[in-house]
């Protein structure tokens, strides 16, 4: 009886080991660990700053033509958890009752994270840095995540605090305590614990940078730029050759350009760790943007809420198992298929999801019947968006929207349409403009894209709109649409001068205040 009984525990034992080996892989293969470093607010543009990026480029594959669902900091956050998109999520903007935090709790959003997926398929959990905005540090971590020290408020990289494991810890001014090397350190720290125990991992680190006021780490705070290193749009002047790069003077990097150094260096880190654990192999990296920046493009305002390339269009770099190395492909494809990529590698469910998997285009074979578009969604807040920029009341609690883009428009500009495809002035000048999800036109004519005179034009300057969408939002500034006809004699040259002045100065302001912020 004894030995029955010992050889009975023997098996139990045996079992069990059998399947903790089974929940650590995939089709007999150890499954893999995933590393996302998720940055705020990068474009294309910014590349350039970043070797370790370009390093990860050469080792892996580049998505050329990635895009977000919002290019709006939470909105795109919960679509990329949850690989819904945003009118699935019902996060639709950084702030309450339609969006930030409080939304995506309130519909469910922490339980269809992909973390719960990838904690139920064994994986440890990490997440690091930016989460949600609104989230209060005084709250335990959302479902799925193994270990977690993050925030919503960071964007000055000092003087902030996190919820580590539910517990408020708040960081100083020290460089020590600036929030991409907290990030680092506390995703490293992570990585080495999780092969210590023998888990497969996935890691999560998302900085505040280079989302305004894009502070660069101390170290990096007065870094000179290389004469060779200046972009050539820079270089050249109107109408003239570009002189020769030897005879320029070194220039300090842009403010953005700092502010990635640092991100770089978190990326460098996480990298060198995977080489001394001998895990480097089976572990995919990932970077990426939240969403991108426009600062100058198509004569509009420093900002990010407009369907345009810039703000919608954001690198994907990705090196892993079976990646091939310095590939690329032109295939469409979104933030929401983040979430069943990272599942697919884990072996886990992902039914349901508007997202689909990326791991046949990451081994660079096209999948049958693949995407000809994908949907880029922008909700306005009517009513609800802040005026004022995100900034902090006396006691140190964060107020706003840090997304929040104001207006320096004249008085006739300041205009929205009531209803699409309906154009209304806040003025009695006549000036009008067409706000659908299109550029903003304003004219007399009934040509297709612009204004056309409609019922109760008559001295409200109401039109109606014609003509296909043609990429800007709702809710986008103004300041460079062209003034319309008043109707009344004599009235027309003289709206339509003070209007383009008005544009002029107002755009030319904003560029200043632009190149200085960034």
């Amino acid at each position: 009886m004894p030995f029955v009984v010992v050889a009975l525990a023997l098996a139990a034992a045996v079992a069990g080991c059998a399947d903790a080996a089974a929940e650590h892989e995939v089709d007999g293969a150890r499954k893999p660990n995933i590393v996302l470093v998720l940055a705020d607010d990068l474009d294309w543009s910014l590349l350039r700053f970043m070797p370790e990026v370009q390093r990860l480029r050469r080792d892996g594959a580049t998505l050329e033509r990635f895009y977000v669902a919002d290019s709006l900091c939470c909105t795109s956050r919960a679509s990329m958890f949850a690989g819904r998109y945003p009118h699935n999520t019902h996060v639709r903007s950084n702030v309450p009752p339609t969006g930030g935090y409080q939304a995506w709790r309130q519909h469910g959003g922490p339980r269809r994270s992909f973390a719960v997926g990838l904690s139920a398929a064994g994986y440890r959990t990490g997440m690091f840095g930016k989460y949600l905005n609104g989230y209060p540090v005084d709250r335990p971590p959302d479902p799925g995540w193994s270990d977690w020290l993050a925030g919503s408020d960071a964007y000055h990289g000092f003087d902030y605090d996190f919820s580590d494991n539910g517990t408020p810890v708040h960081f100083g001014g020290a460089p020590a305590d600036y929030a991409t090397d907290v990030i680092a350190r506390a995703g490293d720290r992570f990585i080495r614990d999780s092969v210590a125990e023998g888990a497969p991992f996935m890691a999560q680190l998302s900085t505040f940078t280079p989302h305004l006021p894009t502070v660069p780490a101390p170290r990096h705070a007065t870094l000179l730029r290389p004469a060779d290193q200046r972009p050539a749009a820079m270089a050249r002047s109107a109408g003239r050759a570009e002189q020769p790069r030897s005879r320029r003077a070194p220039r300090a990097l842009p403010p953005a350009g700092r502010s990635v150094l640092a991100i770089d260096e978190l990326l460098g880190r996480v990298r060198t760790t995977l080489d001394e654990l001998g895990v480097a192999d089976d572990t995919y990296i990932v970077f990426t943007s939240d969403n991108g920046y426009h600062l100058g493009h198509y004569r509009l305002m420093q900002g990010k809420r407009t369907a345009y390339e810039p703000d919608i269009r954001v690198p994907l770099v990705v090196a892993g198992p079976g990646v091939p190395a310095g590939s690329a492909s032109a295939l469409l494809a979104s933030n929401v298929d983040l979430a069943p990529t990272f599942l697919g590698w884990a072996g886990a469910m992902s039914r349901g999801l508007d997202g689909r998997s990326l791991e046949r285009v990451l081994r660079g074979r096209e999948p049958r019947r693949w995407r000809r578009a994908v949907v880029i969604e922008h909700h306005e807040n009517r009513g609800e968006l802040p005026v004022r920029r995100f900034g902090r009341r006396a006691g140190g609690e964060p107020v706003g929207d840090p997304d929040a883009q104001g207006r320096r428009m004249g008085p006739a500009a300041t205009r929205r349409c009531a209803v699409p495809g309906t154009c209304t002035s806040s003025t009695g000048t006549g000036a009008a403009s067409c706000t659908t999800c299109a550029r903003i036109r304003t004219s007399s004519s009934t040509s297709p894209g612009r204004c056309r005179p409609g019922p109760g034009s008559a001295g409200t300057g109401g039109s109606r709109c014609s003509g296909p969408a043609s990429g800007r939002t709702a809710g986008a500034p103004t300041g460079s649409a062209e003034p319309a006809s008043s109707g009344r004699p004599g009235a027309a040259s003289s709206t339509t001068s003070a209007a383009i002045r008005t544009s002029l100065h107002n755009l030319a302001g904003s560029m200043r205040d632009g190149e200085r912020a960034r």
